[in-house]
């Protein structure tokens, strides 16, 4: 296999643990069952409180026991199909994080599989598949397929904005994606722009309790490592200064 392909492969596995297993750290609280709710409340914190507590005890079980209990629940089915897909990349990422590959790859297609062939997405729908399409770098196994799935994370993201311009899922995944990129391949074009245009929009579905609001956080955290990786300095230490700023308050 190609090196410059290897480091590819390398950055995204490095960014998505370092990225996503913050909700290790979370404060633990019990995980409410959506069985027989009429609506996926709360559904986000749910996902990754699951994930910090599948971390804590070094099992999958309660990301598995959400898993079922999203396939049984009936209401709500497009945002449902769209949780399914998010909890199978925390899965993903749990299955990584504990050496167990095999397992990891078969999540990730799931996530992939849930959102690639449904037809009217919408701009969330896009900006997940993009996201779940970019740690499939993972598990390929030569350029070829790399360039493939390079090419299908561009037109969903593309396909995304075209239904909203201002959806900061949208630019972090794109800003994150770009950030990973070799300089020699065309990278860190976009990576500071569009992580930045992430953590600077308003949140379009701050007043909902099912709705995604993913993507800030992980932004500072990718822009943070972007800027140590070019020796910014004084650009990592504002951002890090908002970063505590913002997300010490909200956990007050």
């Amino acid at each position: 296999m190609n090196r410059n392909f290897k480091n590819i492969v390398f950055a995204v596995i490095c960014s998505f643990l370092a990225i996503n297993t913050q909700a290790q750290s979370t404060q633990q609280s019990e995980i409410q069952t959506i069985e027989n709710q009429s609506s996926l409340n709360g559904i986000q914190q749910q996902i990754e409180t699951a994930l910090g507590e599948a971390f804590t005890i070094k099992n999958g079980l309660p990301l598995e026991n959400l898993e079922k209990q999203l396939s049984e629940n009936k209401e709500n089915s497009q945002w449902n199909l769209y949780w399914k897909s998010y909890l199978n990349f925390y899965q993903t990422i749990f299955y990584l994080k504990t050496d167990n590959k095999e397992k990891a790859s078969e999540y990730n297609q799931k996530s992939i599989d849930i959102l690639q062939d449904k037809k009217n997405k919408n701009a969330e729908e896009y900006a997940l598949l993009a996201n779940n399409l970019s740690l499939s770098f993972v598990f390929m196994k030569n350029q070829m397929e790399a360039m493939q799935i390079d090419t299908k994370i561009r037109e969903n993201l593309q396909k995304g904005f075209r239904l909203e311009k201002e959806n900061p899922r949208l630019y972090y995944v794109e800003g994150n994606y770009d950030a990973n990129i070799p300089k020699q391949y065309g990278g860190g074009k976009k990576a500071e722009t569009s992580l930045l245009k992430a953590i600077s929009l308003p949140e379009p579905n701050q007043n909902s309790d099912y709705l995604p609001t993913w993507g800030k956080r992980e932004a500072y955290q990718s822009l943070l490592k972007w800027y140590s990786s070019e020796n910014q300095k004084e650009k990592a230490n504002e951002l890090e200064r908002k970063f505590h700023e913002k997300f010490s308050e909200k956990s007050k």
